[in-house]
């Protein structure tokens, strides 16, 4: 049993109530690594969510106050809720859809290795990960501010097409740890992945706001 709970920045009574169908295999992947996936959303719509993997559900309840103790009216805690409960669709979406892309993953780097056999005991360290082309400038940020501390912290070269709708992880250095170059292209790998799943609920997000001004 997994019961996880995003704790508020104070005290607050909750105006309105949604509760959401979360598969279980996905609700560790929508809270994210010490909740760095959940948390961000939770301060944004200030909304406090409770997910159990006994009955597969999250329950949003949003604040009735601001942390600073000012009063949230009605109708926007409920407009926080349900952005709140679009944003974790969301990331069920793409919880799936990572799944489903795992063999094409896969695919795609033999398909890689196999147009270039004389390079594979070279590249056998190299990894290529699919990218949507939209999200690229995303996940490399202005001036190359997302990417530069995760190339520098891995110490691996990291080369975006657009063309192709991937980005290629190489070890900076060839004299490192084999094991050490396997583990830093993987974690590089990961945060590009993860860039890619902060992208596709930003886009859900600002189609969400756009379609609730149509509304209005």
């Amino acid at each position: 049993m997994m019961n996880y709970t995003c704790p508020p920045q104070q005290q607050q009574q909750q105006v309105e109530q949604k509760t959401i169908a979360v598969p279980p295999e996905a609700i560790a992947f929508c809270i994210g690594k010490g909740g760095s996936t959940i948390a961000p959303l939770r301060d944004q719509f200030k909304c406090r969510v409770e997910f159990s993997n006994d009955y597969g559900t999250a329950t949003v309840r949003p604040f009735s106050r601001t942390p600073d103790g000012q009063p949230i009216d009605p109708e926007t805690a409920m407009h926080n809720s349900e952005q709140m409960a679009l944003a974790i669709q969301g990331l069920v979406a793409e919880y799936y859809r990572q799944k489903q892309m795992q063999p094409v993953r896969q695919q795609f780097q033999q398909q890689q290795y196999a147009s270039h056999p004389q390079q594979m005991q070279q590249q056998q360290h190299n990894r290529v990960v699919p990218v949507p082309p939209a999200a690229i400038g995303f996940c490399i940020g202005k001036g190359g501010c997302t990417i530069a501390p995760i190339r520098e912290q891995y110490q691996c070269r990291i080369d975006f097409d657009k063309d192709h709708g991937s980005a290629s992880i190489r070890p900076m250095s060839r004299d490192m740890d084999p094991s050490m170059v396997e583990y830093n292209i993987s974690q590089v790998a990961l945060a590009i992945e993860g860039l890619i799943n902060q992208w596709h609920v930003q886009q859900q997000q600002r189609a969400a706001e756009a379609a609730a001004n149509v509304m209005q």
